[in-house]
This record gives C-alpha cells, sequence and structure tokens, in this order.
C-alpha cells in the first residue's frame, strides 16, 4: 500500500511457501484497489536474484532471509534491501518508498563571498 501511495510501479514476487490465505485475500475483491497494476508472481531464489536488476529497490517483508544468490545480485547492482517487518507507522514506512535528494548551493567559504561579494554589496 505505501510503494502505491507513493506512485510506485509495484511488483510482489512471492517464495513458493507463500502462504494460500494471503495470496487469496490479496486476490480478493477487498483488496482490488490495492493490487491494481502490480503484479504478483511466485519465483524462487534463482529467479529472484535474476529479477534483482531489473528492480529499482528491494522491500523484503523479513519472514524469512534473502538467499543469498539474492544478496550477491544486489551487491553486484549497489542496492540494499530493506528487510525489516513492515511499519504499521505509514510515515515512516514510507520512506522506504521514496528517492530523497537535497540541492544545497553554496556561495562561501568561511563566511566569505569572494569574487561574487561585489554582487551583493556594490
Amino acid at each position: 500500500a505505501a510503494a502505491r501511495i507513493c506512485g510506485n510501479r509495484v511488483s510482489l514476487l512471492a517464495a513458493p511457501d507463500f502462504d494460500p490465505a494471503l495470496a487469496k485475500l490479496l486476490n480478493s475483491e477487498l483488496s482490488e484497489l490495492l493490487m491494481r497494476e502490480v503484479t504478483l508472481r511466485t519465483v524462487d531464489d534463482a529467479q529472484l536474484a535474476e529479477a534483482i536488476p531489473q528492480l529499482d529497490r528491494l522491500r523484503h517483508s523479513g519472514q524469512r532471509t534473502l538467499p543469498e544468490a539474492a544478496l550477491h545480485a544486489l551487491a553486484e547492482q549497489g542496492q540494499t534491501a530493506a528487510s525489516a517487518p513492515p511499519l504499521l507507522e505509514g510515515r515512516f514506512e514510507l520512506l522506504h518508498y521514496l528517492r530523497e535528494q537535497s540541492v544545497c548551493v553554496n556561495f562561501h567559504r568561511f563566511g566569505n563571498l569572494g569574487d561574487r561579494e561585489a554582487a551583493f554589496y556594490p
């Protein structure tokens, strides 16, 4: 839900031992809005490792450890996986799905504007 709120494209990759009751809930009418435009597929450990290069980021449920092949694929891509269990506090969970950027332009060094000082003090 948090990823969809942030406007991210979501692929839900489930392990072969994915809870059938949860799969049924995800495919129900109740979650129709939530699962719209979400691809849900079952993958084994090797398929997960192969899918990582196509992913921008990986949010792992934390219910079991990531397979070693997936960790190596993440390292090769210079990515990390958020593996902590999902949080109920939305403002913190949303941080996993946003890419933050800050821009700073400094005109001074030690309080001295240098050549640009004339533009501010003619």
